[in-house]
């Protein structure tokens, strides 16, 4: 059973991956100071999830899955609309596409759930690939 203290760990397990990413990817300060602690450890909840769920731990690749409209407008002054996927990883070794839609949550709470739109959602980047292969 999970609890609040395994949320307060995740926590900071993913402040410091943030802070991992804001060393090695030398990100300016400014933009640093003017992040919430909540945003954070949102932030650092990619890369933790990436790095465990995908084996792979260089911070430039795992840069290079996030899609997430609001982390690229942030750091890279991408601003793109990420059709509801926050990062792509493409496995070469078994020709497997994954797609994340990433819900990090700011509190603990015992029975909250995904809601069930979020499959829905996260659709729309699959609808806009084959519109663009469509169109192409």
């Amino acid at each position: 059973m999970v609890t609040n203290c395994h949320y307060k760990l995740l926590e900071k397990k993913c402040i410091s991956y943030f802070s991992m990413f804001v060393k090695i990817e030398n990100v300016s300060s400014p933009i640093v100071d003017s992040l919430t602690e909540l945003d954070k450890a949102r932030f650092g909840f990619y890369f933790y999830a990436l790095e465990e769920i995908t084996g792979v731990s260089d911070f430039s690749d795992i840069v290079n899955m996030i899609t997430d409209t609001d982390f690229n407008k942030k750091f890279y002054k991408k601003p793109f609309e990420d059709f509801g996927i926050d990062a792509v990883y493409i496995s070469n070794d078994d020709h497997k596409i994954n797609l994340f839609n990433f819900k990090y949550r700011n509190e603990f709470k015992i029975d909250s759930l995904q809601k069930e739109n979020e499959l829905i959602i996260s659709g729309k980047y699959v609808d806009m690939i084959n519109n663009r292969q469509d169109n192409n």
